[in-house]
């Protein structure tokens, strides 16, 4: 496929098969196309030329409900709503129906480190925004991580989705992640830090676009 990269050169003709439960890096410099490439494998954006497929299926064709039930995807501008935690984290009434839901959920804010930062506040019901609690970049960097990890996925895709978080959370955030979803297919670009090292399978780098 040929992907556009706005006013620069577009990005290919790229060939690229990555194999159900792969990890991989996607590296390359400012410009270089790894958010235009990654948003063509989300199904937000279109390929100027060529296709994708996932599973065997055109993703073309994956649209509405299907695509998001099997790509999870965390950037490193989260949105959050002026709302409780609880509606900040986008599950549905049967996902908190469930028993275990709530405890959960607290194991995970635990782990990224925003449990006590809520327990001391209104806890799942603490509004978030203007006239409740404001998180910082990184803290809103992990609750929108966490909202991709509570919902099933085939793909997760973390596009510099840790790039305000201290190295130290953002190594232990990975490492479970690793853990805990070592068949789905992990797609991360970072340009440092945590997320840029540890081991993957399969590292791509993309060049510069042309001016």
């Amino acid at each position: 496929m040929t992907v556009s990269r706005g006013q620069a050169a577009p990005l290919g003709p790229l060939t690229l098969t990555i194999p159900q439960g792969t990890k991989l890096a996607l590296k390359g410099a400012s410009g270089a196309g790894k958010t235009s490439l990654i948003a063509v494998l989300c199904g937000r954006a279109q390929p100027l030329s060529g296709r994708i497929t996932l599973g065997g299926a055109d993703l073309g064709q994956l649209g509405g409900a299907t695509l998001p039930d099997r790509v999870a995807y965390a950037g490193q501008r989260p949105l959050t709503l002026h709302a409780s935690l609880r509606d900040n984290l986008f599950q549905s009434r049967a996902f908190w129906a469930s028993p275990g839901s709530e405890p959960h959920v607290w194991q995970m804010l635990d782990l990224f480190g925003l449990a006590e930062r809520f327990r001391s506040a209104d806890g799942l019901d603490t509004m978030l925004g203007e006239s409740g609690l404001t998180l910082s970049g990184g803290e809103r960097q992990r609750l929108c991580l966490l909202r991709a990890l509570l919902t099933p996925f085939d793909i997760l895709i973390l596009d510099e989705a840790l790039s305000e978080v201290d190295p130290a959370a953002a190594a232990r955030i990975l490492t479970h992640i690793d853990k805990s979803f070592p068949h789905s297919t992990r797609i991360i670009t970072a340009h440092g830090g945590a997320a840029a090292g540890g081991k993957f399978d399969m590292e791509i780098t993309l060049d510069e676009a042309d001016p």
